[in-house]
Protein backbone atom coordinates (compact mmCIF):
# COMPACT_ATOMS: atom_id res chain seq x y z
CA UNK A 1 0.00 0.00 0.00
CA UNK A 2 1.46 3.33 -1.11
CA UNK A 3 1.31 6.18 1.39
CA UNK A 4 0.50 9.59 0.00
CA UNK A 5 1.98 12.61 1.79
CA UNK A 6 -0.27 15.44 2.69
CA UNK A 7 0.53 18.99 1.69
CA UNK A 8 1.43 19.83 5.28
CA UNK A 9 3.78 16.84 5.50
CA UNK A 10 5.44 17.81 2.22
CA UNK A 11 5.83 21.37 3.45
CA UNK A 12 7.26 20.19 6.76
CA UNK A 13 9.69 17.87 4.96
CA UNK A 14 10.86 20.71 2.70
CA UNK A 15 11.40 22.99 5.67
CA UNK A 16 13.51 20.31 7.43
CA UNK A 17 15.55 19.62 4.29
CA UNK A 18 16.32 23.31 3.88
CA UNK A 19 17.22 23.64 7.56
CA UNK A 20 19.57 20.65 7.50
CA UNK A 21 21.24 21.63 4.22
CA UNK A 22 21.33 25.36 5.04
CA UNK A 23 19.61 26.03 1.75
CA UNK A 24 16.70 28.44 1.39
CA UNK A 25 14.42 29.00 -1.58
CA UNK A 26 12.76 32.12 -2.91
CA UNK A 27 10.28 33.28 -5.54
CA UNK A 28 10.03 36.73 -7.11
CA UNK A 29 7.00 37.86 -9.03
CA UNK A 30 8.59 40.32 -11.45
CA UNK A 31 5.36 42.07 -12.46
CA UNK A 32 4.27 42.82 -8.90
CA UNK A 33 7.76 42.86 -7.27
CA UNK A 34 6.45 40.39 -4.75
CA UNK A 35 9.23 38.40 -3.06
CA UNK A 36 8.64 35.20 -1.10
CA UNK A 37 11.32 33.66 1.10
CA UNK A 38 11.37 30.30 2.76
CA UNK A 39 11.89 30.13 6.52
CA UNK A 40 15.54 29.07 6.07
CA UNK A 41 16.36 32.28 4.17
CA UNK A 42 14.91 34.36 6.99
CA UNK A 43 17.09 32.46 9.47
CA UNK A 44 20.08 32.80 7.14
CA UNK A 45 19.57 36.55 6.69
CA UNK A 46 18.70 36.90 10.40
CA UNK A 47 15.59 38.86 9.48
CA UNK A 48 12.21 38.88 11.25
CA UNK A 49 9.49 37.97 8.70
CA UNK A 50 7.15 40.46 10.35
CA UNK A 51 9.64 43.30 9.91
CA UNK A 52 10.90 42.48 6.40
CA UNK A 53 9.36 44.30 3.47
CA UNK A 54 9.57 41.51 0.97
CA UNK A 55 10.85 43.10 -2.25
CA UNK A 56 13.81 42.86 -4.59
CA UNK A 57 15.17 46.18 -3.21
CA UNK A 58 14.92 44.88 0.36
CA UNK A 59 16.86 41.79 -0.73
CA UNK A 60 19.60 43.98 -2.25
CA UNK A 61 19.87 46.00 0.96
CA UNK A 62 20.69 42.80 2.87
CA UNK A 63 23.69 42.12 0.62
CA UNK A 64 27.17 43.32 1.56
CA UNK A 65 27.69 46.81 0.07
CA UNK A 66 30.82 45.68 -1.79
CA UNK A 67 28.93 42.84 -3.52
CA UNK A 68 25.59 44.57 -4.11
CA UNK A 69 26.32 45.89 -7.63
CA UNK A 70 27.72 42.54 -8.78
CA UNK A 71 24.58 40.65 -7.63
CA UNK A 72 22.25 43.20 -9.20
CA UNK A 73 24.22 43.11 -12.45
CA UNK A 74 24.12 39.29 -12.52
CA UNK A 75 20.32 39.32 -12.10
CA UNK A 76 19.71 42.02 -14.73
CA UNK A 77 22.03 40.26 -17.19
CA UNK A 78 20.13 37.00 -16.71
CA UNK A 79 16.92 38.85 -17.58
CA UNK A 80 18.50 40.17 -20.77
CA UNK A 81 20.01 36.84 -21.82
CA UNK A 82 17.17 34.72 -20.41
CA UNK A 83 19.77 32.44 -18.90
CA UNK A 84 20.08 31.20 -15.34
CA UNK A 85 22.91 32.53 -13.21
CA UNK A 86 24.95 31.44 -10.22
CA UNK A 87 26.87 33.78 -8.00
CA UNK A 88 28.66 33.78 -4.64
CA UNK A 89 28.43 36.90 -2.48
CA UNK A 90 28.36 38.13 1.08
CA UNK A 91 25.58 39.21 3.41
CA UNK A 92 25.89 41.98 5.95
CA UNK A 93 24.25 41.16 9.27
CA UNK A 94 22.81 43.79 11.60
CA UNK A 95 25.54 43.18 14.16
CA UNK A 96 28.22 43.83 11.52
CA UNK A 97 29.15 40.19 10.99
CA UNK A 98 29.42 38.77 7.49
CA UNK A 99 28.12 35.57 5.93
CA UNK A 100 28.90 34.04 2.55
CA UNK A 101 26.17 32.55 0.38
CA UNK A 102 25.83 30.89 -3.01
CA UNK A 103 22.78 31.91 -5.02
CA UNK A 104 21.13 30.16 -7.99
CA UNK A 105 18.40 31.86 -10.05
CA UNK A 106 16.27 30.97 -13.03
CA UNK A 107 13.58 33.18 -14.59
CA UNK A 108 10.55 32.31 -16.75
CA UNK A 109 9.42 34.68 -19.54
CA UNK A 110 6.19 35.34 -21.45
CA UNK A 111 5.83 35.25 -25.25
CA UNK A 112 7.05 38.84 -25.54
CA UNK A 113 10.19 37.97 -23.55
CA UNK A 114 9.18 39.84 -20.43
CA UNK A 115 10.11 38.22 -17.11
CA UNK A 116 7.33 36.58 -15.21
CA UNK A 117 8.70 34.73 -12.18
CA UNK A 118 12.22 34.23 -10.87
CA UNK A 119 12.92 31.33 -8.58
CA UNK A 120 16.13 30.49 -6.85
CA UNK A 121 18.00 29.08 -3.92
CA UNK A 122 20.43 30.55 -1.41
CA UNK A 123 22.92 28.31 0.43
CA UNK A 124 25.05 29.36 3.39
CA UNK A 125 28.65 28.67 2.38
CA UNK A 126 30.34 30.62 5.16
CA UNK A 127 32.25 27.59 6.38
CA UNK A 128 33.52 26.92 2.86
CA UNK A 129 34.54 30.55 2.45
CA UNK A 130 36.34 30.46 5.80
CA UNK A 131 38.15 27.31 4.73
CA UNK A 132 38.98 28.89 1.37
CA UNK A 133 40.16 32.05 3.16
CA UNK A 134 42.38 29.98 5.43
CA UNK A 135 43.76 28.15 2.41
CA UNK A 136 44.32 31.49 0.67
CA UNK A 137 46.10 32.91 3.71
CA UNK A 138 48.15 29.74 4.03
CA UNK A 139 48.99 29.93 0.34
CA UNK A 140 50.05 33.54 0.76
CA UNK A 141 52.19 32.59 3.75
CA UNK A 142 53.66 29.69 1.79
CA UNK A 143 54.37 32.04 -1.09
CA UNK A 144 55.92 34.55 1.28
CA UNK A 145 57.94 31.78 2.91
CA UNK A 146 58.99 30.56 -0.52
CA UNK A 147 60.05 34.06 -1.52
CA UNK A 148 61.89 34.47 1.80
CA UNK A 149 63.54 31.07 1.29
CA UNK A 150 64.56 32.01 -2.24
CA UNK A 151 65.90 35.31 -0.93
CA UNK A 152 67.76 33.49 1.85
CA UNK A 153 69.18 31.02 -0.66
CA UNK A 154 70.20 33.86 -2.94
CA UNK A 155 71.68 35.72 0.01
CA UNK A 156 73.43 32.55 1.18
CA UNK A 157 74.87 31.92 -2.28
CA UNK A 158 76.03 35.53 -2.41
CA UNK A 159 77.58 35.28 1.04
CA UNK A 160 79.24 31.97 0.14
CA UNK A 161 80.68 33.53 -3.01
CA UNK A 162 81.84 36.59 -1.06
CA UNK A 163 83.40 34.49 1.70
CA UNK A 164 84.96 32.14 -0.85
CA UNK A 165 86.45 35.18 -2.58
CA UNK A 166 87.71 36.51 0.76
CA UNK A 167 89.18 33.09 1.58
CA UNK A 168 90.88 32.93 -1.80
CA UNK A 169 92.26 36.44 -1.28
CA UNK A 170 93.39 35.46 2.22
CA UNK A 171 95.06 32.30 0.90
CA UNK A 172 96.79 34.35 -1.78
CA UNK A 173 97.93 36.83 0.86
CA UNK A 174 99.09 33.97 3.09
CA UNK A 175 100.98 32.40 0.19
CA UNK A 176 102.61 35.75 -0.52
CA UNK A 177 103.36 36.25 3.17
CA UNK A 178 104.79 32.73 3.37
CA UNK A 179 107.03 33.41 0.38
CA UNK A 180 108.12 36.69 1.97
CA UNK A 181 108.76 34.96 5.30
CA UNK A 182 110.82 32.29 3.59
CA UNK A 183 112.80 34.97 1.78
CA UNK A 184 113.18 36.92 5.01
CA UNK A 185 114.36 33.77 6.76
CA UNK A 186 116.88 33.24 3.99
CA UNK A 187 118.08 36.82 4.30
CA UNK A 188 118.27 36.50 8.10
CA UNK A 189 120.32 33.31 7.75
CA UNK A 190 122.50 35.04 5.19
CA UNK A 191 122.91 37.98 7.56
CA UNK A 192 124.05 35.63 10.31
CA UNK A 193 126.40 33.98 7.85
CA UNK A 194 127.86 37.36 6.86
CA UNK A 195 128.44 38.29 10.49
CA UNK A 196 130.07 34.94 11.22
CA UNK A 197 132.29 34.95 8.14
CA UNK A 198 133.23 38.61 8.67
CA UNK A 199 134.38 37.77 12.18
CA UNK A 200 136.35 34.76 10.97
CA UNK A 201 137.96 36.72 8.12
CA UNK A 202 139.00 39.52 10.47
CA UNK A 203 141.43 37.22 12.28
CA UNK A 204 143.66 36.13 9.34
CA UNK A 205 143.45 39.54 7.71
CA UNK A 206 144.42 41.18 11.01
CA UNK A 207 147.40 38.85 11.38
CA UNK A 208 148.35 39.53 7.76
CA UNK A 209 148.19 43.29 8.30
CA UNK A 210 150.27 42.98 11.48
CA UNK A 211 152.90 40.92 9.62
CA UNK A 212 152.99 43.37 6.73
CA UNK A 213 153.29 46.33 9.12
CA UNK A 214 156.26 44.67 10.81
CA UNK A 215 157.73 43.86 7.38
CA UNK A 216 157.40 47.50 6.30
CA UNK A 217 159.08 48.68 9.51
CA UNK A 218 161.97 46.24 9.02
CA UNK A 219 162.36 47.37 5.41
CA UNK A 220 162.49 51.02 6.44
CA UNK A 221 165.10 50.22 9.10
CA UNK A 222 167.20 48.35 6.54
CA UNK A 223 166.96 51.22 4.07
CA UNK A 224 168.04 53.69 6.74
CA UNK A 225 171.12 51.58 7.53
CA UNK A 226 171.85 51.37 3.82
CA UNK A 227 171.50 55.15 3.33
CA UNK A 228 173.81 55.81 6.29
CA UNK A 229 176.28 53.22 4.94
CA UNK A 230 175.97 51.24 8.17
CA UNK A 231 174.40 48.10 6.66
CA UNK A 232 176.45 45.08 7.59
CA UNK A 233 176.20 41.39 6.75
CA UNK A 234 174.59 40.48 10.07
CA UNK A 235 171.90 43.15 9.73
CA UNK A 236 171.16 42.01 6.19
CA UNK A 237 170.98 38.34 7.24
CA UNK A 238 168.58 39.16 10.10
CA UNK A 239 166.41 41.15 7.72
CA UNK A 240 166.21 38.32 5.20
CA UNK A 241 165.26 35.85 7.93
CA UNK A 242 162.55 38.16 9.29
CA UNK A 243 161.28 38.99 5.81
CA UNK A 244 160.88 35.32 4.92
CA UNK A 245 159.07 34.55 8.16
CA UNK A 246 156.75 37.57 7.86
CA UNK A 247 156.01 36.83 4.20
CA UNK A 248 155.12 33.24 5.10
CA UNK A 249 152.80 34.37 7.91
CA UNK A 250 151.15 36.92 5.62
CA UNK A 251 150.70 34.38 2.84
CA UNK A 252 149.16 31.73 5.09
CA UNK A 253 146.72 34.20 6.62
CA UNK A 254 145.74 35.71 3.28
CA UNK A 255 145.30 32.19 1.91
CA UNK A 256 143.04 31.35 4.84
CA UNK A 257 141.05 34.55 4.32
CA UNK A 258 140.68 33.80 0.61
CA UNK A 259 139.40 30.34 1.46
CA UNK A 260 136.88 31.80 3.86
CA UNK A 261 135.72 34.29 1.25
CA UNK A 262 135.37 31.51 -1.31
CA UNK A 263 133.33 29.41 1.11
CA UNK A 264 131.22 32.39 2.07
CA UNK A 265 130.49 33.20 -1.58
CA UNK A 266 129.35 29.65 -2.30
CA UNK A 267 127.25 29.27 0.86
CA UNK A 268 125.64 32.68 0.36
CA UNK A 269 124.71 31.76 -3.21
CA UNK A 270 123.32 28.42 -2.00
CA UNK A 271 121.18 30.04 0.70
CA UNK A 272 119.57 32.52 -1.69
CA UNK A 273 118.96 30.09 -4.57
CA UNK A 274 117.34 26.73 -5.05
CA UNK A 275 119.85 25.36 -7.52
CA UNK A 276 120.62 21.68 -7.30
CA UNK A 277 124.28 20.70 -7.75
CA UNK A 278 126.99 18.22 -6.75
CA UNK A 279 128.96 19.06 -3.60
CA UNK A 280 131.23 17.36 -1.08
CA UNK A 281 129.11 16.93 2.03
CA UNK A 282 131.90 16.85 4.64
CA UNK A 283 133.60 19.99 3.29
CA UNK A 284 130.28 21.81 3.00
CA UNK A 285 129.25 20.93 6.58
CA UNK A 286 132.62 22.18 7.88
CA UNK A 287 132.26 25.44 5.93
CA UNK A 288 128.72 25.89 7.25
CA UNK A 289 129.82 25.29 10.85
CA UNK A 290 132.57 27.86 10.33
CA UNK A 291 129.88 30.48 9.65
CA UNK A 292 128.44 29.97 13.17
CA UNK A 293 131.81 29.70 14.91
CA UNK A 294 131.47 33.18 16.39
CA UNK A 295 128.35 31.97 18.29
CA UNK A 296 130.34 29.08 19.75
CA UNK A 297 133.84 30.36 20.55
CA UNK A 298 132.87 32.23 23.73
CA UNK A 299 130.78 29.34 25.05
CA UNK A 300 131.60 25.99 26.59
CA UNK A 301 129.59 24.13 24.00
CA UNK A 302 131.46 21.88 21.56
CA UNK A 303 130.19 20.92 18.09
CA UNK A 304 131.13 17.47 16.86
CA UNK A 305 130.55 16.42 13.25
CA UNK A 306 130.65 12.84 12.01
CA UNK A 307 130.47 12.74 8.23
CA UNK A 308 131.96 10.23 5.74
CA UNK A 309 134.89 11.49 3.69
CA UNK A 310 134.78 11.75 -0.09
CA UNK A 311 130.97 11.78 -0.05
CA UNK A 312 129.67 13.77 -3.00
CA UNK A 313 125.91 14.19 -3.20
CA UNK A 314 123.58 15.84 -5.69
CA UNK A 315 121.09 17.96 -3.78
CA UNK A 316 120.24 21.49 -2.68
CA UNK A 317 123.20 22.73 -0.60
CA UNK A 318 121.40 25.88 0.51
CA UNK A 319 118.81 23.74 2.36
CA UNK A 320 121.61 21.88 4.20
CA UNK A 321 123.27 25.17 5.15
CA UNK A 322 120.01 26.67 6.45
CA UNK A 323 119.03 23.54 8.38
CA UNK A 324 122.42 23.15 10.06
CA UNK A 325 122.76 26.86 10.81
CA UNK A 326 119.22 27.13 12.24
CA UNK A 327 119.59 24.01 14.38
CA UNK A 328 122.92 25.11 15.88
CA UNK A 329 121.72 28.66 16.55
CA UNK A 330 118.47 27.32 18.02
CA UNK A 331 120.44 25.06 20.39
CA UNK A 332 122.74 27.91 21.43
CA UNK A 333 119.74 30.19 22.00
CA UNK A 334 117.38 27.82 23.82
CA UNK A 335 119.20 24.70 24.98
CA UNK A 336 122.06 26.18 27.04
CA UNK A 337 122.46 28.99 29.51
CA UNK A 338 125.50 31.27 29.20
CA UNK A 339 127.99 29.22 31.28
CA UNK A 340 126.60 25.76 30.49
CA UNK A 341 128.86 23.08 29.10
CA UNK A 342 127.53 20.80 26.40
CA UNK A 343 127.97 18.95 23.17
CA UNK A 344 126.16 19.34 19.88
CA UNK A 345 126.56 16.39 17.51
CA UNK A 346 125.87 16.06 13.81
CA UNK A 347 125.98 12.57 12.32
CA UNK A 348 125.53 11.72 8.65
CA UNK A 349 125.08 8.08 7.58
CA UNK A 350 124.38 6.46 4.24
CA UNK A 351 121.39 4.11 4.33
CA UNK A 352 121.31 2.61 0.84
CA UNK A 353 120.26 5.40 -1.53
CA UNK A 354 119.23 7.62 1.43
CA UNK A 355 121.25 9.95 3.62
CA UNK A 356 120.33 9.93 7.32
CA UNK A 357 121.12 13.07 9.31
CA UNK A 358 120.86 12.89 13.11
CA UNK A 359 121.20 16.10 15.12
CA UNK A 360 121.48 16.06 18.92
CA UNK A 361 122.25 18.40 21.78
CA UNK A 362 122.41 17.65 25.51
CA UNK A 363 120.78 20.92 26.59
CA UNK A 364 117.70 21.50 28.74
CA UNK A 365 115.25 20.09 26.15
CA UNK A 366 111.90 21.34 24.87
CA UNK A 367 108.94 22.12 27.13
CA UNK A 368 105.92 19.86 26.78
CA UNK A 369 103.77 22.80 25.68
CA UNK A 370 106.15 23.46 22.77
CA UNK A 371 106.58 19.82 21.75
CA UNK A 372 103.19 19.85 20.04
CA UNK A 373 104.13 22.87 17.96
CA UNK A 374 107.72 22.20 16.86
CA UNK A 375 106.61 21.15 13.37
CA UNK A 376 104.24 24.09 12.88
CA UNK A 377 105.42 26.44 10.11
CA UNK A 378 107.45 29.41 11.40
CA UNK A 379 107.13 28.33 15.08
Amino acid sequence: MRYELTQDEIKEMLVNVERVAHIGSWRLDSKHNDLIWSDEIYRMFEVDPLEFGASYEAFLNAIHPDDRDAVNKAYLTSLETQEAYRIEHRLMMKDGSVKAVEEWCETSFDEEGDPLVSIGTVQDISERWEAQEKIRQQSERLLENKEELEELNSSLERKVKERTKRLEDTLNELSLAQAQLIQTEKMAALGGLVAGIAHEINTPIGLGITSMTHFVDETKRLKKLYDEEQLGEDEFTDYMHSAGKLASITYENLKRAAGLVKSFKQISVDQTSEEKRDFDLRTYVEETLLSVHNRLKNSKVVVESDCPTDLTINSYPGAYSQIITNLVINSMTHAYDKQDEGTISLAFTLEGPDLEFIYKDDGKGISEAHLKKIFDPFF
